[in-house]
C-alpha cells in the first residue's frame, strides 16, 4: 500500500501516529541466542489518515515471511478454545444456511474453530498459510489448504468445494495488506444469503487497555466500528449486526451480508451511537501515544524496582506481545532469565532481539523465580491457575495491561 495516500479513502491528509522502534518480527522465534540478539528488525511504527481516522501499519513485511512459519496454534489456550466455541455458536444462532451447509474459515489455524462447525454437520474447509498448523488440522480430519487466500485459491476453493453459507475469519481481516479486496473476495465465494462472519480486535479496546503490546508486523489495520463500516461500505457488503467479545482484550464479532435486504439489528446503531462522531473518536485516538509512554516509564520502573528485591525474574507466555513490549523497552537475557510456554514448538528457541530463551513449564519450576511477568495478559486467569498447579501455591506474578495488576 502506498505510504503518502490513505489506502482506504485515498486522502493525502496523514500522519506518523506512533512509533515503537525498530524491532524483529513477533512470531519469528530463533534457534539461538546471537540469531536472537541479531535479528532482523523492521520499523514498527502506525500511520492515521486525519480524514477518515484509518489507522495502519507503515512498514509492511511480506506476507511470506510473517506467516508461512507462524507457530502460533489455537488450541494450546483452553480460554482460546472456548472463544471458538463461543464464536461457533454465535455463527450458527444468527446465521441463516441451508440443510447441507457449508462453512469456510480463512486464517483457520489447526482447525479449533472449524471443528465445532463440523460437528454441527456443516460440511468445512480451511485455508491458512502456516505449514504447522495446516498439517495439525489435516490430521484431525479438517480439511485446510496450505496457502495464502488469494486470486489462485479462490478459484480452486469455487471449482473443488462451491460456495459457502458462512465464511470466518477470527483476526485475518487486520492481518491482510488490503482489506477493501480481502472482502470482495469473500463476496464472491458467499451463497447469496450466506452470511460472512468476521473477529478481530477492537481498536477501542487497544486504547482503553494501552495494549501497544497488539501491534506488530502481522497486524496491519486497526479498525474500532465506525472505521470499519467507513471500510465495508467500499466492498457492496451490508453490516447487519455486531458483537462485542472478550477475546484478545476486547475484540468485535461483525456479520456481514450481500444481500441489501438482509434485517439489519440494533447493535450496530447502538455502538455507533457509543463510539460517537468524527470529533470524539479523533480525540481518543490522538490521545493514545502519550498514554504508550506513560506506560512505557511505569514498566520500567516496576521492573527495575523488582530487580533490586528478587533474584530471579522470568516470564510466562512466549507470545508476540512478549516480543514487542520487550524489545519496546529494551528488556534482554539479563533482566528476565527465561520465558515458560507450554507449546512445544516454541520451547528451546529464543525471543527475537533479546536472547531470553523460551523453556517448558516443568523448566520453570526448576529455574524457580521470584517473580513471574504473564505476558499473554488477555488469558491471565488460565496462566495464573497454570503456575499455581505447577508451582504447588500462589507465586509472585504481574500483568501490565490493562492496568499493572499484580497476584501471589
Amino acid at each position: 500500500m502506498p505510504g503518502d495516500t490513505c489506502p482506504i479513502c485515498g486522502s493525502r491528509d496523514i500522519s506518523t501516529y506512533l512509533e515503537l522502534g525498530k524491532q524483529p518480527l513477533a512470531n519469528e522465534l530463533t534457534p539461538d541466542r546471537p540469531s536472537s540478539i541479531f535479528a532482523e528488525r523492521y520499523d514498527l511504527a502506525l500511520n492515521i489518515c486525519l480524514d477518515c481516522l484509518y489507522v495502519w501499519l507503515r512498514e509492511q513485511v511480506s506476507p511470506e515471511r510473517l506467516f508461512s512459519n507462524n507457530t502460533y496454534l489455537t488450541c494450546i489456550s483452553k480460554q482460546t478454545r472456548l472463544d471458538m466455541e463461543n464464536f461457533a455458536d454465535s455463527c450458527i444462532n444468527t446465521c441463516y444456511f441451508e440443510k447441507k451447509a457449508k462453512a469456510i474459515d480463512i486464517g483457520s489455524n489447526d482447525g479449533t474453530l472449524l471443528n465445532f462447525f463440523k460437528d454441527t454437520g456443516f460440511e468445512v474447509l480451511g485455508i491458512d498459510p502456516s505449514k504447522v498448523a495446516c498439517e495439525l488440522a489435516n490430521s484431525k480430519g479438517i480439511t485446510t489448504i496450505n496457502d495464502f487466500f488469494g486470486k489462485r485459491v479462490l478459484n480452486k476453493v469455487l471449482s473443488s468445494f462451491g460456495r459457502a453459507d458462512i465464511i470466518t475469519g477470527t483476526n485475518v481481516i487486520t492481518h491482510v495488506e488490503d482489506p477493501v479486496s480481502f472482502l470482495t473476495s469473500c463476496k464472491r465465494l458467499l451463497k447469496p444469503k450466506g452470511s460472512i462472519v468476521l473477529e478481530f480486535y477492537n481498536f477501542e479496546h487497544l486504547l482503553y487497555n494501552v495494549a501497544f503490546d497488539q501491534i506488530y508486523h502481522e497486524h496491519v489495520s486497526y479498525f474500532n466500528f465506525t472505521t470499519f463500516l467507513n471500510m465495508v461500505e467500499r466492498t457492496g457488503l451490508f453490516v447487519y449486526k455486531v458483537e462485542t467479545v472478550k477475546s484478545q482484550g476486547g475484540s468485535l464479532r461483525v456479520f456481514l451480508a450481500k444481500d441489501e435486504k438482509a434485517r439489519v439489528d440494533d447493535s450496530v446503531a447502538r455502538l455507533l451511537r457509543k463510539e460517537g462522531d468524527f470529533d470524539k473518536i479523533k480525540s481518543r485516538f490522538l490521545s493514545f501515544p502519550g498514554k504508550v509512554l506513560k506506560r512505557k516509564e511505569e514498566i520500567l520502573n516496576l521492573i527495575e524496582a523488582e530487580l533490586i528485591k528478587s533474584d530471579k525474574l522470568a516470564g510466562y507466555g512466549a507470545s508476540a506481545k512478549a516480543t514487542v513490549l520487550l524489545n519496546y523497552l529494551n528488556i534482554s537475557y539479563d533482566k528476565i532469565v527465561a520465558i515458560a510456554d507450554r507449546n512445544p514448538i516454541k520451547q528451546k528457541k529464543f525471543i527475537p532481539g533479546t536472547g531470553i530463551p523460551v523453556i517448558s513449564p516443568e523448566e520453570l519450576v526448576y529455574i524457580n523465580p521470584d517473580f513471574i511477568i504473564i505476558f499473554p495478559w488477555n488469558i491471565r486467569t488460565e496462566i495464573i491457575k497454570e503456575v499455581k498447579g505447577l508451582f504447588g501455591q500462589d507465586k509472585r506474578t504481574v500483568t501490565f495491561m490493562p492496568h499493572i495488576t499484580f497476584s501471589g
